[in-house]
């Protein structure tokens, strides 16, 4: 018993000091990432026994230290490589202040701020406050609570553009809680009014505007009236992203030619 004890001991010293030395570590999906600093980041280092180190808590470590990464799952792979395998997220909306711009996902974590260079097909987003937040943390906690509802705002006129097929939203200004006010195309600049009944509204506001609007046309569309199908237009220009209205001109009700189903126009309130 002494011997098996012993010979057992003795294997388990050279398992954990020579036979799992780890010779290298590798890293999948480092992206926008070096990998070099997330193997620093990770504190694994070569020569290390490949048992040894804590796999959750470099995962953990990770993930709070890079904004970017969604996911870390460290793999051992025996006998000698250690592998980081990182998903990352992919920004989904900008926010512009006064810095430049800054990333973030619509649950709400803050991925970058300091941007200079607004990526093609990112929605700008104005009205959501970055005041004390770094990258990492979560809009709408701490001293801004009030950004919780216009990230809400946010989903909601982006998921209700998806479903009716309305043309990507480019540029929105959730300022106003009761107004969502955003630019099509650079040339039309569009108020909703509240988020209720946003489906009803871009379905009806999709529809004149491809019917009722020249291409070329610059004006503004109040479309917060439109379950009484109705958008009130005024003529203007669009100059650096702000609606310079036609005094000349009074606005004036375009109506669309078809048929609304009343139950869906009470729906949309």
């Amino acid at each position: 018993m002494l011997l098996l004890l012993f010979v057992l001991g003795a294997g388990a010293i050279i398992l954990m000091t020579v036979l799992l030395q780890i010779e290298e570590v590798i890293v999948t999906g480092a992206g926008r990432y070096q990998a070099d600093e997330i193997i620093e980041a990770s504190g694994i280092e070569v020569g290390e026994n490949l048992l040894r180190f804590n796999a959750g808590a470099i995962e953990g470590e990770l993930l709070s230290e890079f904004p970017y990464l969604s996911a870390v799952r460290v793999r051992r792979r025996f006998p000698h490589t250690v592998e980081l395998v990182l998903t990352q997220y992919q920004p989904q909306a900008a926010l512009l202040y006064d810095d430049g711009l800054a990333f973030i996902i619509l649950e709400g974590k803050l991925l970058e701020r300091g941007a200079r260079e607004l990526p093609p097909g990112l929605p700008l987003v104005r009205g959501i406050s970055l005041e004390g937040l770094q990258p990492g943390e979560t809009l709408g906690r701490g001293e801004n609570p009030e950004n919780e509802e216009r990230l809400i705002m946010l989903r909601y006129l982006l998921e209700a553009a998806e479903i009716v097929g309305f043309p990507p939203i480019t540029d929105v200004d959730l300022s106003d809680r009761l107004n969502i006010r955003m630019v099509h195309e650079n040339r039309l600049l569009i108020e909703l009014g509240s988020e209720a009944g946003l489906e009803y509204k871009l379905t009806f506001l999709n529809h004149i505007i491809q019917n009722e609007v020249s291409p070329t046309a610059q004006a503004s569309l109040d479309a917060s009236g439109a379950r009484h199908r109705r958008i009130i237009k005024r003529e203007g220009r669009m100059v650096g992203g702000q609606f310079i209205p036609d005094e000349m001109q009074p606005p004036y009700a375009m109506v669309a030619g078809e048929e609304v189903d009343e139950e869906e126009l009470d729906n949309a309130d």
